[in-house]
């Protein structure tokens, strides 16, 4: 594959550098022209004049959709094939109701974006003699501006709890005279024992793109009032979870549903979301971490726990 050449993917449809590359049917498709994947989209800030003073007010200029151009080429030795392949050009991302993944692979890792077709599909008959082939142009837009890693960062913590272990320098052994720390008589069972570990109740998520990401909340009871807290903001569910319940918790949407379905919205206050973002990662390459942590006001014993799901993602 030669430097800089990307494999990419829309719903079945595989574009491939490598002029080896054919699918099932014996169909090489290629790409020869992207736009906009690679590019950062518009904002839609406004301007608004000042009165009677040079210059004009401009509101906060948030990214727009992502809107992305494909242009490529297939070819294939059976006229029929090809037409055949023309046609499943022609009906990519015919659901209105349902998006495709873009996905692109990449030197920094697989990114991808939820798409919708955008214009029509143009398919035009390529005048070539070593092989029958087509030139196809696909736009599509992203409402979701942000490119995401393929992978998942799953991460979770229980409530807080100190268990009381640890060393304890008071105990008097018999026999044993002298000061400082006692491993025994020799039995292969001595040593230092510090008992079961402390929760400290937080977990730490990170972003290594260059866009903020939001994760997707879950919180599994038992819990009682459960609240979830970001530096100085926080969330808070007003209500009891019991054990095998769950609320999902979508800062981004915002939307807050019980056991993944019933709304719940009405429940969550206080409900800071723009805090529980996690932030992108430095220009030197330093990833972007949040620190979730998790109390309630049920007893500390309880076996609740809550879940947070991300990925990075990139403007």
């Amino acid at each position: 594959m030669p430097q800089g050449a990307h494999v990419w993917t829309l719903d079945w449809l595989t574009l491939h550098p490598d002029g080896d590359y054919r699918d099932a049917s014996g169909v090489q498709w290629i790409l020869t022209k992207e736009q906009g994947f690679w590019s950062s989209p518009a904002t839609n800030a406004s301007l608004s004049p000042r009165l009677a003073r040079h210059g004009a007010y401009r509101s906060p200029g948030w990214k727009k959709q992502r809107t992305i151009s494909l242009t490529g080429r297939a070819y294939a030795d059976d006229y029929a094939v090809l037409r055949q392949a023309e046609s499943n050009v022609l009906g990519l991302l015919s659901d209105p109701m349902k998006p495709a993944t873009l996905t692109c692979y990449s030197e920094i890792g697989a990114l991808c974006c939820e798409v919708y077709l955008d214009d029509e599909i143009l398919c035009t008959p390529l005048d070539v003699i070593s092989e029958p082939g087509i030139e196809f142009s696909v736009q599509v837009v992203a409402p979701d501006p942000a490119k995401y890693a393929v992978e998942q960062q799953v991460m979770s913590s229980g409530l807080p709890r100190d268990a009381g272990d640890g060393l304890d320098f008071s105990q008097i052994i018999a026999g044993d005279t002298n000061q400082g720390l006692f491993f025994g008589w020799g039995a292969d069972d001595d040593g230092l024992t510090f008992g079961t570990s402390n929760a400290s109740g937080f977990m730490l998520l990170t972003n290594r793109g260059t866009a903020p990401t939001t994760p997707v909340y879950t919180l599994y009871g038992p819990l009682t009032n459960p609240t979830l807290t970001a530096g100085t903001a926080s969330m808070r569910y007003n209500a009891v979870l019991a054990a095998g319940e769950y609320v999902v918790i979508d800062p981004a949407a915002p939307s807050v549903l019980l056991g993944g379905t019933a709304g719940r919205r009405q429940l969550l206050s206080p409900a800071q979301f723009g805090a529980f973002a996690v932030p992108p990662a430095s220009p030197t390459g330093e990833p972007g971490v949040l620190s979730v942590g998790l109390t309630h006001t049920g007893a500390v014993t309880d076996s609740g726990y809550v879940t947070a799901v991300v990925r990075s993602a990139w403007f």
